[in-house]
């Protein structure tokens, strides 16, 4: 259902007056608008005439009194509250003024009783007309209207946590938003996976799915994301369920450039039909998210890239269940594009394809629009086909055919368009049934590679299709849908590591692993991550260093393990894309050695006095022994100092009841722990 977009009075101003009829022009009286805040206004059928009969709910064509009230996506009640009179209470969602869907309607019966209709919940932004009538008569009847907005209750304000989401209708966009001063409501959500913890104060939003009768996408759209002091911003995905830690998806957008890992600077949720709440989260690796704009745009079910069908790999050498493939000359193209083959492939003239498999499981939405968006590396396209004269690609039905017509836009980046025009309805895209897979879109050029291209990632085009929006939908704030492709192209030139070391070090008494690598060049470089492993085969990550991007100069980087391991290690460098592909370089390993060995206690079980045995590798002053409770309480502390080889110290236990024990000896971080019961 569609909202009506009325000139309503300020909000605030209610002139709680029923009417006659509440639609006799264009926008629904003013005096007839009703609070939602759990208030009662009188709401009487006196001087009312009929004007119709819904014909439920024991209704009949009787005078009735009419209100309306606005939704706001949370639960609502409507109450009336009649004289020793019958009433019957209709409540209707609206398409324009005086088209009306019933959404419930409420006749329990008896003098004086209170009819309630409730919405759960009420759609945000739309218009509700509410009808009262007394039942089997035209005579008076007295009672009070009362409309009242739930949400659930608790926490703080808006935006602060699932009973209190800031509200994002379809369409809708909020500027200045911000994640500071929120509470931090969850560290470690469930779809985070190796990205770890958010201690980042937590906004939550609300975006209400508007169509009951079919499924889509909500899209969340930012822009003008700025922080101090983190480089991400999570935005999580928590579905039509909103709880803490739980979550469906994630999206991680590097605050520098605005975009995700998709390349894109929005996330994308897929929702069913019905409607609905459906909560997202935006949230800080650091503290919060100082600014950002955001969008919410709500698409009907219609195309979908299909990758999930088994639609055939284009070339049979390709990775099955893409959903999209380009081809240079019929082949794949080349993963990695060397300086030297790009030197030989200057000046010459490819035939490019961007292939595409198309699905409209629940519609009957047909492609309508295609566009590409040429990378640096190509220049003056030529022979763009299809290009006129052409019949639908998959209409069934005479005389479903039409053309599409192929255009260079120019531009930088250059863009090549095509459009379908149907030739029974201008408005359609090329096919006439529902419910389809598998149904293979090509989309060719001929282009140059161009002599002057620089660009690690000239070779990647942009290319999205948007379907004829068409018989999908029937929510008004729900647009056609549009699916967005990001190439997965060659690209010129991948990190190219110089050298990655890692080395011992003792700093301020503790062992330290210092890690340097150096790289030659580096294409589309999110980040860099470091791990570390105690066997080489179990790997952990122990921190993430920002990338350059993209750049052909050398770069040397920086990072430290603080508390290693103590004998043998293994450190690995991990390399992540901004489109998420990740690579791995060669690990490599870093001995720590031990100043002690050999340590020991006796007796065990102590009595008066325990001895510390132990052999020092060298002459050190600054070893401590510090004996633990069972429950981490420090209960005694002693320095000591060792001779180089073997070393005896007594400690008098005289003093401790009877239990268990824990003892640490060593120095800086080179601690050794042992356990021991005093009986």
């Amino acid at each position: 259902m569609a909202a009506m977009a009325f000139g309503f009075l300020p909000k605030d101003t209610f002139l709680q007056a029923p009417v006659d009829n509440p639609c006799p022009s264009s926008a629904p009286p003013a005096g007839a608008e009703w609070p939602i805040d759990g208030t009662c206004h009188s709401m009487n059928t006196n001087g009312m005439s009929s004007l119709f009969d819904p014909l439920t709910c024991n209704s009949g064509a009787r005078d009735d009194a009419w209100a309306w009230f606005t939704g706001d996506g949370n639960n609502i009640t409507v109450e009336y509250n009649p004289d020793t009179r019958d009433a019957v209470l209709h409540v209707f969602s609206t398409t324009a003024p005086c088209s009306v869907t019933e959404v419930g309607c409420s006749d329990v019966g008896g003098g004086g009783v209170t009819e309630t209709v409730t919405l759960t919940p009420s759609v945000l932004g739309m218009v509700y007309f509410v009808r009262v009538q007394r039942w089997n008569s035209n005579n008076n009847m007295s009672g009070t209207l009362c409309i009242t907005s739930t949400s659930g209750g608790g926490g703080g304000g808006p935006g602060d946590d699932c009973s209190n989401p800031t509200p994002l209708a379809c369409g809708a966009s909020l500027s200045g938003e911000t994640t500071i001063g929120n509470t931090d409501v969850e560290d470690s959500w469930s779809c985070l996976g190796f990205f770890g913890t958010t201690p980042g104060e937590d906004h939550f939003y609300s975006v209400q799915w508007p169509d009951a009768a079919a499924g889509g996408t909500i899209r969340l759209t930012f822009t003008n994301v700025t922080d101090a002091n983190d480089t991400y911003m999570e935005v999580l995905s928590l579905g039509s369920s909103c709880s803490p830690s739980t979550c469906a998806s994630h999206g991680q957008m590097t605050i520098s450039t605005g975009l995700f890992g998709t390349g894109q600077n929005y996330i994308e949720y897929t929702v069913g039909a019905g409607i609905a709440n459906y909560y997202f989260v935006v949230d800080a690796q650091n503290d919060g998210i100082d600014s950002y704009d955001v969008l919410a745009e709500c698409f009907a079910t219609g195309i979908e890239l299909d990758n999930v069908n088994s639609c055939a790999p284009i070339p049979v050498s390709a990775t099955a269940n893409m959903g999209y493939y380009q081809t240079w000359d019929g082949g794949a193209p080349d993963d990695n594009v060397t300086p030297a083959e790009l030197a030989s492939m200057v000046g010459n003239t490819y035939t490019v394809c961007e292939n595409v498999y198309i699905q409209n499981p629940a519609g009957w939405e047909w492609l309508k629009y295609f566009e590409v968006t040429l990378g640096e590396c190509w220049t003056n396209p030529t022979n763009l086909t299809p290009n006129g004269n052409n019949t639908a690609f998959y209409a069934t039905t005479a005389p479903r055919t039409g053309d599409w017509i192929g255009t260079d836009l120019g531009g930088t980046p250059n863009v090549l368009s095509w459009t379908f025009t149907h030739d029974w309805i201008a408005a359609w895209g090329d096919g006439d049934v529902c419910c389809y897979n598998c149904n293979l879109y090509s989309f060719c050029f001929d282009a140059e590679v161009d002599p002057l291209c620089d660009e690690p990632n000239g070779f990647q085009n942009l290319v999205s299709a948007t379907d004829d929006g068409i018989g999908g939908g029937g929510g008004g704030a729900v647009n056609a849908s549009n699916v967005t492709i990001t190439s997965t192209s060659g690209t010129i030139l991948p990190v190219e590591l110089i050298s990655f070391t890692a080395k011992s070090v003792i700093e301020d008494g503790k062992n330290m692993v210092v890690l340097n690598w150096t790289t030659l060049s580096e294409t589309n470089n999110d980040y860099y991550t470091i791990e570390r492993s105690s066997d080489g085969m179990h790997f952990e990550e122990l921190s993430r260093v920002q990338g350059a991007g993209t750049t052909t100069d050398i770069s040397t980087y920086y990072a430290a393990d603080e508390n290693p391991f103590m004998g043998v290690s293994y450190y690995r460098l991990k390399q992540t894309d901004f489109d998420g592909r990740t690579e791995w370089f060669d690990m490599v390993p870093v001995e720590i050695s031990s100043d002690l060995s050999g340590v020991s206690v006796y007796p065990n079980p102590a009595k008066e006095e325990l001895t510390i045995s132990f052999r020092s590798n060298e002459i050190r002053e600054d070893y401590s022994v510090m004996v633990y409770s069972a429950f981490g309480q420090v209960i005694l502390q002693q320095a000591i100092v060792a001779s180089k080889g073997s070393n005896a110290v007594k400690l008098n236990t005289s003093v401790l009841p009877s239990g268990m024990y824990f003892l640490t000896i060593g120095a800086g971080g080179d601690y050794q722990k042992l356990k021991f019961t005093i009986r």
